[in-house]
């Protein structure tokens, strides 16, 4: 009989730095677009450069064969927003030269702009509560002024549930590019490594109204309790949350912008030892790291792999006993999956180089 895991920690809050500036970027991309995995790479490397960067990837819905991608508003929102092409993306929801999707030329411009608008409100999660068994999962999205904008009113509160390392095939420009990372993965990358794939927006595209009043009260939280039944499909151990404030003009989508946001690992807040999907466990410290890499398991895996998150295979370790180290200070900085085999069985996850 199936064991019935129940998560709750009512205590335990997870909040955004008084005056920490979080940046949303939202990636409009496709299976189709050749550029969009290298696109993929530069967003790994500003996400390096600027730690208070969220990234989300918005997938439209493919018409010519199975797309486990896109989730069920996206063909709204890619109309909403008026994305005509790929790849772009939304930088805080704040238009650029008139238009709210950006090429990647314009990326890191914009966003140290935002870096430089104050972040009017502090972002808590709080009462995060999973149970395994059913799947549902509950949450509560505090929101604090301390700042009010010059017009405070029409506030909307946001949540994304995004999934990483989503595998599935994507194509490549870059098959035959000497030295590029995705040189010689195809081109169309059967095994490719989809990051931050946006799964459901609980409250909506554009957020749930009537949680913050106009012109709110500097210093009192308010708190907005989400719902959401994770589907059987998607795999618990890689769901992140991001909770976002942000304002709303009905008649102009422009007029939109996010004020701040904060993100969660649902897998921070699962104390067991064990989540229905994960077939060995194990522990990687310290991480991110810049040299060294420890590893202590439960059970002694038969295969350990070092993965690029275009799914190129770097190396192969073996492992004897329990406790192994791996030294990782000859490889590029940059975002990596280590992936764990038992008995034909994987879990993996993802590694972080300075």
């Amino acid at each position: 009989m199936k064991k019935v895991l129940i998560v709750c920690l009512l205590f335990g809050i997870h909040f955004s730095s008084f005056g920490q500036k979080n940046i949303l970027i939202e990636k409009f991309t496709n299976l189709y677009c050749g550029a969009c995995p290298d696109r993929s790479i530069l967003l790994t490397n500003l996400e390096e450069q600027y730690p208070e960067l969220i990234w989300i990837s918005h997938y439209s819905p493919s018409y010519f064969e199975y797309n486990p991608m896109p989730f069920s508003g996206a063909t709204e929102m890619w109309q909403e927003v008026q994305i005509s092409g790929t790849p772009l993306a939304i930088v805080d929801r704040v238009p650029y030269n008139n238009s709210l999707g950006s090429t990647s030329a314009s990326w890191e411009t914009r966003i140290q702009q935002q870096q430089n608008i104050e972040d009017y409100v502090d972002i808590e999660f709080s009462n995060v509560n999973f149970n395994e068994s059913t799947r549902a999962l509950t949450l509560d999205v505090t929101s604090t002024f301390h700042t009010l904008p010059d017009n405070p009113e029409n506030f909307r509160v946001y949540l994304y549930v995004t999934e990483d390392e989503v595998r599935w095939r994507q194509h490549s420009y870059y098959n035959n590019t000497p030295g590029h990372p995705l040189e010689g993965l195809g081109d169309v990358i059967q095994e490719y490594y989809h990051q931050n794939v946006l799964r459901a927006m609980p409250g909506g595209l554009w957020g749930e109204a009537d949680i913050i009043p106009d012109n709110p009260t500097l210093g009192q939280g308010y708190v907005k309790t989400f719902s959401y039944q994770i589907p059987g499909d998607y795999v618990p151990f890689y769901i992140e949350l991001t909770a976002a404030v942000g304002q709303h003009d009905p008649s102009n989508f422009k007029n939109r912008p996010i004020l701040n946001a904060e993100r969660i690992k649902l897998p921070e807040y699962i104390t067991t030892n064990t989540l229905e999907q994960d077939i060995t466990q194990f522990n990687a410290f310290p991480n991110p790291t810049n040299d060294v890499l420890y590893l202590d398991f439960k059970e002694q895996p038969t295969q350990l792999t070092l993965i690029n998150m275009q799914g190129a295979i770097i190396q192969n370790f073996a492992v004897d006993g329990l406790n192994a180290h791996i030294d990782l200070r000859n490889y590029p900085s940059g975002n990596y999956i280590l992936q764990v085999v038992k008995d034909g069985k994987m879990i993996s996850q993802k590694i972080i180089i300075h």
